[in-house]
């Protein structure tokens, strides 16, 4: 049976990115046409409707959306119910009262009460932190070195989505017993367990090297590579989006006991949706070296081994002499999306407001669902403005903005003493926005097509070591400076992302001159390592003898 175009064309650009010569690559194709459409007639059906989704490019952008779902559900609901969960089990002198009093604690003046629960709730947060960062910290180069090896990209995202089903589905049994056992064991089994396959990083990080492959695959130049990034940020801003709105409309309509029952129920709902249409539809888009270095796992001894292999692969990507300034340009990016993931803390902004403005669930759901109609246009409308723009790496203008209002947005927070100044300053956000798709179509520039999925993963080190940083110092900030001034600990992150502004201005004048640079040189390269522009010039010259 005949392949279709989007077959062949990911087919050949795997074949080519390999080291055999033209003649073997040529043999090769032939047994993969068999191969796949072996395949074809076993799957039937499905197989006919699989085509038609890559024939439409639409491969791993439906799972982002509906995991975006699950997670910004989860996300918005889960500091709710820890909040609440702990107040019920910290009180339980009150017996049947406890649910009314936990429910309007913040809008009462019990100020001693509050102020023990929200640090009780704050040191639950760094144990949690370290619990779900730890392990993805050892899991993540694995599952990303894997990616880009003989792993394909495909594995590894059934794998952190079916890490995601497990982590909401022990949330939802938390929701259950809460009266009858301490919330502790399951708040740090439930992050755990999300560490082990990587953590939510990983799912987010392999969706965007397929997206990634797939621009590659429309246009080799990479000149659509920012707007694939943007189409798909935007896709996971809607479903933040919708996720918000969903648990507004939960928070609103469900009776006081099941707000978080429904919640965590409709969050792993959306989660094994995402982990089902990735199994039945999501195509591989990365190639699955047989030779490679990644594919050597099996000759490795022992774990200890193959973690070492796996986090020498992500190194050496971040390690490799590249073209100009392109390497430091590298490290420092990684450098910055660690500081600037320092500063975000969705647990900690539920107590602020708690404290600070007496907000009660509803609010706050109301908040996030605000917050996420202006991210979602953000990522939207910023991609396509950048682009009728006559900027040098507009992809890095992009962050720069977001960098900006992000600092803006953190000093207005910082002193927010009103509703009205809280949903005032959330307009910025709109702005903030501009840097999640200048990240994401910025940084697959900076490294070859076969280590994307690694600098994917250094990044997702990057944010999974942040968390544990971020919850102690911030969250020990919080409890230092509650009394005094609650927000003194998000004037700490406008500080923070004024510094990583500086810094990443001084990345982006060295990207131009690396830039101009090779274009001076007359090379047209995708930064490419020099060791690859080497062998380049050597397979140049022989065809020219």
């Amino acid at each position: 049976m005949r392949l279709s175009s989007y077959e062949e064309e990911v087919l050949l650009a795997a074949l080519s990115d390999t080291e055999d010569n033209h003649s073997a690559v040529v043999t090769e194709i032939r047994p993969q046409r068999r191969k796949i459409s072996a395949t074809r007639k076993k799957t039937g059906a499905l197989g006919t409707v699989r085509s038609a989704f890559a024939r439409a490019v639409i491969n791993v952008e439906p799972v982002l959306l509906l995991a975006s779902i699950g997670t910004s559900i989860f996300g918005s609901v889960a500091p709710l119910f820890i909040y609440f969960a702990r107040c019920v089990q910290l009180h339980p002198e009150l017996n049947d009262g406890v649910t009314e009093f936990c429910r309007a604690l913040g809008k009462q003046s019990n100020n001693s009460v509050e102020d023990a629960i929200q640090m009780d709730v704050a040191t639950l947060r760094k144990y949690q932190s370290v619990a779900g960062s730890l392990p993805a910290l050892i899991i993540a180069p694995i599952l990303g070195a894997w990616a880009d090896g003989s792993g394909g990209r495909r594995r590894p995202l059934l794998l952190a989505l079916f890490g995601n089903c497990v982590t909401s589905g022990i949330v939802l049994i938390a929701t259950l017993t809460y009266r009858t056992s301490s919330i502790y064991p399951l708040a740090l089994l439930w992050e755990f367990m999300g560490g082990l396959v990587g953590g939510g990083m990983v799912y987010i990080a392999t969706s965007m090297a397929m997206v990634t492959d797939s621009a590659r695959i429309q246009n080799p130049d990479g000149s659509k590579l920012s707007l694939r990034m943007g189409i798909a940020s935007a896709v996971m801003g809607v479903g933040y989006l919708i996720g918000s709105l969903i648990t507004a409309l939960i928070v609103q309509r469900s009776a006081s006991l099941s707000i978080y029952f429904v919640g965590m129920l409709l969050a792993s709902v959306f989660t094994v949706a995402s982990l089902i249409y990735a199994i039945l539809f999501v195509h591989e888009t990365g190639r699955r070296a047989k030779d490679s270095e990644a594919a050597n796992d099996r000759h490795l001894s022992g774990i200890c081994m193959i973690v070492k292999h796996r986090f020498a692969e992500v190194f050496r990507t971040l390690t490799d002499e590249r073209i100009g300034w392109t390497r430091l340009c590298l490290n420092l990016t990684v450098a910055f999306v660690f500081i600037e993931f320092l500063a975000l803390d969705n647990n900690l902004l539920y107590l602020f407001v708690k404290k600070q403005l007496a907000w009660d669930d509803g609010m706050f759901t109301y908040y996030n669902a605000f917050t996420g109609v202006l991210r979602m246009l953000g990522m939207v409308v910023w991609p396509i403005f950048i682009e009728k723009t006559t900027f040098m790496s507009k992809d890095a203008v992009l962050i720069i903005i977001g960098f900006i209002f992000n600092g803006i947005y953190y000093v207005l927070l910082s002193v927010s003493v009103t509703s009205t100044m809280m949903f005032a300053g959330a307009f910025l956000t709109f702005f903030a926005s501009a840097m999640s798709p200048g990240f994401r179509a910025l940084v697959p520039k900076l490294v070859t097509e076969d280590e994307t999925a690694r600098v994917f993963t250094a990044f997702g080190i990057a944010i999974n070591i942040a968390p544990i940083i971020s919850a102690w110092i911030f969250a020990s900030i919080y409890q230092a400076t509650i009394s005094f001034w609650a927000g003194f600990s998000f004037f700490v992150c406008a500080v923070i992302q004024t510094i990583v502004l500086i810094g990443f201005c001084f990345t982006y004048y060295l990207l131009i001159k690396t830039w101009k640079q090779a274009a001076a040189d007359g090379l047209n390269l995708n930064f490419v390592r020099l060791d690859e522009l080497s062998l380049e010039e050597d397979d140049h010259r022989l065809h020219l003898h």
